[in-house]
């Protein structure tokens, strides 16, 4: 209890108390004041914390907490009662009070404490994504919190010329650094980016040469050059002495192919070029360009019943080292010393040969190619014979078929053309549209080296090298600049020096004298390979395609074979038909998965066939009806060897089937059967090869939508499969499971 006091002092009293109640209801004015921020520095700082902040005002005295927002600093230096630091929390981005508690309270919010807290920057993407080892690329980096960047690293190593655009873009040039995949990072006073997938940047390093075959070539150019090194994956174009090259294809990472351009005589280098540099000078890389000798001149040809003799005149000069005969089927020659087959390569003093074993009744062209020592070729000289037909009998027999949806047209050897089968369209090309069972002459048509049907038109090359055509014209197929259907033969506008044609369902090819191809009509799916789905009715040259030597058309895609053995495609994908791996349509040429040494393409409605220089056949696309002939009905978008196949000398495909000729003049079939078009006698669908029904002897194949034909020794015609409309030339409308002569032909 409180103990009270009086005493008297000089007339005052005074009360003096003892007790804890009184002694708390002391005056304020001995209270000490609240703390109070007059400023903060730095006034931001990373999200992580760690930021040593320095804090001014008053009333630091007894300081208990430094508060950013709700979050405690840590490390409280008091300096002063004015003064004072603290490391700040990890706080998320924004901006918040930095208030001071003391015994005698805590400061009030005001705008001196603000303090704001600033994320680190972060990658969304970068472009590019790679560049050379040598460094200067120019890369683009976006994201976000860019607005305090400091340094831009590439796996620590600092890029040049930096350049913030925003808060989430910027620019740097990469450093040089060793290929191969490195981390960008961006730094700034808050922090540095997190490793993330889409910082990745890859160094590549630039080609390198390490061999080249052959070293030496014409001055002409046109040799094909293979080049070997390392890091070929990204090349833009291979040059000889600073002159582009030409029908480049790039085979792997070590290995390309290059026609080599025309050049004086000489020793160039051969340079590959990416986009992340150029192959360095190596003594590897030299290529020599030799002058070649003269042409030969004055060929001339004999024929017996199997063989003709070729004389002709070997050019004068000390380089002439022999002649390459290669020879092709027709009346059309090889183009090139690629193309045909080679028949023989004599020597400098030979100027006759007897290419035996021939076809009685049967044309066949020739190129003979003067070479010098370097093995460097002259422009060959051609000559185009026909053998005699056997036993006195009919020379004017069939030399080579063509089969539509459901016709079918032979070339004579007079160069005359008979059709047969269904006609609505006037595709049988004799003036009306009356179907015909039996084979009917096309109208007015004569010189004519190869054929081709569609859908519902024909096509015909002459030996001028121009192009007729008839029937529907619905989509400009017939190449006129109309769209006008034909009954008779009417020329394509404005087309010269073709060498062979092909037929899709609604549009036509040709393959030039150059090795270039043009194609026209139906453009739905990119099938005229002009980069566009817009329909030609004129003759308009494929998109980047040179260096061709076969053309295949399907249904609504069409495919190239290229000097080196590879192949191109074009058009609708839907069943992986193009063989490239997907099923995207192509309006320009795309190259087929995996496929080299290829010697002839047929393409069916939905897929492909290649035959290949072992005598093997790969196929790819549409496999519903086993037309593959993998033992499968899975489609396949890249080419899938045929089962058991070999020996090939020629392959066809139609609708939903395929057929293969055999060095022993056999045929085998496989895949849609329901109308007999395999000719095994039955209508049982098959998925591999199976024997043609006691078919020998065959020269020439073609398969039509449903039914197949052949083209036997001495020029006869044998077809079977599906007869609705005559397409099988023997008179009447029955259907054939097994080979049925064609009337008139044999």
């Amino acid at each position: 209890m409180p103990v009270r006091r009086r005493c008297a002092v000089w007339g005052i009293s005074l009360a003096v108390v003892f007790g804890a109640a009184q002694l708390g209801t002391a005056p304020s004015a001995f209270a000490a004041s609240a703390p109070s921020v007059s400023a903060v520095s730095p006034t931001s700082g990373a999200t992580a914390g760690r930021t040593r902040v320095t804090v001014r005002g008053t009333g630091f005295t007894h300081v208990k907490r430094i508060l950013f927002g709700s979050a405690a600093g840590s490390s409280i230096q008091v300096k002063s009662s004015t003064q004072l630091l603290v490391t700040a929390p990890a706080h998320a981005a924004g901006r918040v009070d930095v208030r001071v508690q003391t015994s005698a309270g805590t400061s009030a919010q005001r705008t001196a404490d603000h303090y704001t807290y600033v994320s680190p920057p972060r990658i969304t993407a970068i472009t590019p994504t790679s560049g050379t080892t040598g460094g200067g690329t120019r890369v683009t980096v976006t994201g976000a919190n860019f607005s305090h960047v400091t340094a831009v690293t590439f796996a620590g190593k600092i890029g040049t010329a930096l350049s913030v655009t925003s808060a989430t873009k910027l620019l740097v040039t990469a450093p040089a650094h060793s290929a191969g995949l490195v981390a960008i990072q961006v730094k700034t006073a808050y922090g540095a980016s997190a490793a993330v997938t889409a910082d990745r940047y890859t160094y590549v390093a630039p080609p390198r040469i390490t061999a080249i075959a052959p070293s030496s070539g014409t001055t002409g150019g046109g040799t094909r050059v293979t080049v070997t090194g390392t890091d070929f994956s990204h090349v833009t174009a291979v040059t000889f002495a600073g002159k582009a090259g030409t029908a480049l294809s790039v085979t792997s990472a070590t290995k390309l192919l290059v026609t080599a351009p025309a050049h004086s005589a000489g020793l160039a280098a051969i340079q590959v070029k990416t986009a992340y540099g150029a192959s360095a000078a190596v003594t590897a890389d030299g290529y020599t360009y030799v002058a070649p000798p003269g042409k030969v001149t004055a060929a001339a040809v004999t024929a017996t019943t199997t063989s003709l003799k070729l004389e002709w005149t070997n050019p004068t000069g000390s380089d002439f080292s022999g002649v390459m005969i290669r020879r092709s089927p027709g009346t059309v020659p090889p183009s090139s010393r690629s193309a045909g087959t080679l028949v023989t390569t004599t020597s400098k003093t030979t100027t006759v040969y007897s290419d035996t074993g021939l076809t009685p009744g049967k044309s066949y062209a020739y190129a003979l190619f003067a070479h010098s020592t370097a093995d460097a070729y002259a422009a060959a000289d051609t000559v185009v014979g026909t053998t005699k037909p056997s036993g006195g009998g009919n020379p004017d027999t069939a030399t080579a078929l063509t089969a539509g949806w459901l016709d079918t047209c032979a070339v004579l050897t007079g160069g005359t053309v008979d059709c047969w089968g269904i006609n609505g369209y006037g595709q049988l090309g004799d003036g009306t549209t009356t179907n015909r069972t039996t084979p009917t002459p096309v109208t007015g048509l004569t010189g004519v080296t190869a054929v081709t049907a569609g859908m519902a038109h024909t096509c015909a090359v002459l030996t001028a090298g121009t192009v007729d055509c008839w029937g529907d014209n619905e989509y400009g197929q017939l190449g006129d600049g109309t769209t006008t259907n034909r009954t008779t033969p009417t020329p394509v506008t404005g087309l010269s020096g073709v060498t062979a044609l092909t037929a899709g369902d609604y549009h036509t090819c040709a393959l030039l004298t150059d090795g270039t191809v043009n194609c026209w009509g139906y453009n739905e799916y990119g099938q005229l390979g002009d980069g566009t789905t817009t329909n030609r009715t004129t003759p308009t040259p494929v998109t980047g395609l040179t260096g061709v030597t076969a053309v295949a058309a399907g249904d609504s895609h069409t495919c190239a074979v290229l000097t080196d053995g590879t192949v191109n495609c074009w058009g609708y994908n839907g069943f992986g038909e193009l063989g490239d791996g997907t099923n995207t349509d192509r309006t320009t040429p795309t190259p087929v998965t995996g496929l080299t040494g290829v010697t002839a393409l047929t393409a069916g409605w939905l897929d492909t066939c290649a035959l290949l220089t072992g005598g093997t056949v790969d196929c790819w696309g549409d496999n519903e009806y086993g037309q593959l002939g993998d033992g499968t009905t899975t489609y396949r978008t890249t080419p899938t060897p045929v089962t058991g196949l070999t020996g090939v000398t020629a392959v066809a495909a139609g609708w939903g089937h395929t057929c293969a000729v055999l060095t022993g003049g056999t045929v085998d079939c496989w895949g849609d059967n329901e109308s007999g078009e395999l000719g095994d006698g039955t209508t049982t669908y098959r998925t591999t090869p199976t024997p043609v029904t006691g078919l020998t002897g065959v020269t020439a194949l073609t398969a039509g939508d449903f039914h197949t034909c052949a083209v036997l020794t001495g020029g006869t015609v044998d077809c079977w499969g599906d007869n609705e409309s005559g397409e099988l030339g023997d008179g009447t409308t029955t259907d054939r499971p097994t080979p049925t002569p064609v009337v008139g032909l044999n």
